[in-house]
């Protein structure tokens, strides 16, 4: 199935989890993933990954939309950033009204934002970030945006991260 990047945004999928949630380092990350199916056919290489740190329950957590081939380089496509520790700030590109903002609260690094004027993804794993305007108070308001946005069926069926809470807090 030919599939450019916009087409893989804009068509409904669903999300074949190849793992539960599972540590991916030592340092205290989480991580889930799981296949793109569009029309029941797997999109070779289409996966959404998503990333937390196990122990900021609620916080700083990401939702990625990447083609993974089994040749050739994988591309980030689409990054929704929820509560986030740090800020995110645009650096000098993309469109004026976005240029250099600073984004304190969640925020999306759109494909549509990122690609360059011929059509190619920015490299620096999406520099451009756009804010999130809708209220996401918890993980299920989390799982409708990016289900809403990334048009995938049945996402509201992912259960939370394992998050610790840190009893010395």
């Amino acid at each position: 199935m030919g599939m450019g990047f916009g087409d893989l945004l804009e068509v409904e999928k669903r999300v074949r989890p190849t793992v539960g949630w599972r540590p991916e380092d030592a340092g205290g990350m989480l991580r889930w993933r799981g296949l793109l199916d569009v029309a029941g056919a797997t999109i070779e290489g289409g996966v959404l990954h998503v990333r937390t740190r196990a122990s900021e329950p609620g916080r700083d957590v990401s939702f990625m939309l990447e083609v993974t081939p089994a040749f050739g380089s994988s591309a980030l496509i689409d990054r929704i950033d929820w509560n986030p520790i740090e800020p995110h700030a645009n650096k000098g590109v993309g469109r004026d009204e976005i240029k250099f903002l600073v984004i304190t609260g969640s925020h999306r690094h759109s494909y549509y934002e990122n690609r360059t004027r011929d059509g190619a993804i920015r490299s620096g794993n999406l520099p451009v970030a756009i804010p999130v305007e809708r209220a996401l108070p918890n993980f299920g308001s989390l799982l409708a945006f990016v289900s809403e946005t990334y048009k995938i069926v049945g996402l509201e069926n992912l259960q939370p991260p394992p998050w610790s809470e840190d009893l010395f807090r």
